[in-house]
């Protein structure tokens, strides 16, 4: 959710970690917020999505409301 969304020391901490999978991270990209956190030769792909919590919230509670309106 947010946190990865929000903090490049939680990112670059777990997506370090990944090394092993192909994983080749960006630092710059990653300490800039940027979209793209990795390297373009990387085997594997890490990119910043936001995460809309509270939408799907309000869709989910809308949903119930008119579900269960006469």
């Amino acid at each position: 959710g947010g946190i990865g969304e929000h903090s490049a020391q939680i990112r670059g901490a777990f997506l370090r970690d990944l090394g092993w999978l192909g994983m080749e991270m960006d630092d710059n990209a990653n300490t800039q917020n940027a979209t793209r956190l990795h390297h373009e030769a990387a085997k594997v792909r890490a990119w910043i999505v936001p995460a809309q919590e509270e939408a799907t919230i309000a869709a989910q509670a809308r949903y119930r409301i008119d579900e269960n309106s006469p």
